[in-house]
């Protein structure tokens, strides 16, 4: 399930909530790796942090979106049974009433020939 999207520039792994959590890019990506000295000497770490816990959602959050998401496409799918219940028509051709331009069929496999 994808928590969110991060971009060019983005930062991670700096003491946010990332427990249980990996991290998966689908393009190729160049890293680097920053010493948390250098952050703290410029107190860029505490802004860093708490913006990114902003920006990513807790375990909690996540779970309660899944539940939420699940709900929704069970509602959906027994809507949509339900209209479509609703709205059956019925034909009432039979071989008897069909009009004579109609090509009719016969099963030939089963005439023996003497």
């Amino acid at each position: 399930m994808q928590i969110c999207t991060m971009k060019y520039g983005s930062t991670f792994n700096v003491g946010e909530h990332f427990e249980n959590r990996t991290v998966v890019s689908i393009t190729p990506v160049k890293c680097f790796c920053i010493p948390n000295y250098l952050l703290l000497k410029r107190n860029v770490w505490v802004l860093l942090k708490d913006q990114l816990n902003k920006h990513i959602p807790s375990t909690r959050q996540v779970f309660h979106e899944y539940i939420n998401h699940q709900k929704w496409l069970k509602y959906r799918h027994d809507l949509q049974n339900d209209i479509l219940a609703k709205h059956y028509i019925p034909s009432y051709n039979t071989i008897e009433n069909l009009s004579p331009t109609v090509p009719i069929i016969f099963d030939k496999s089963n005439d023996r020939h003497f």
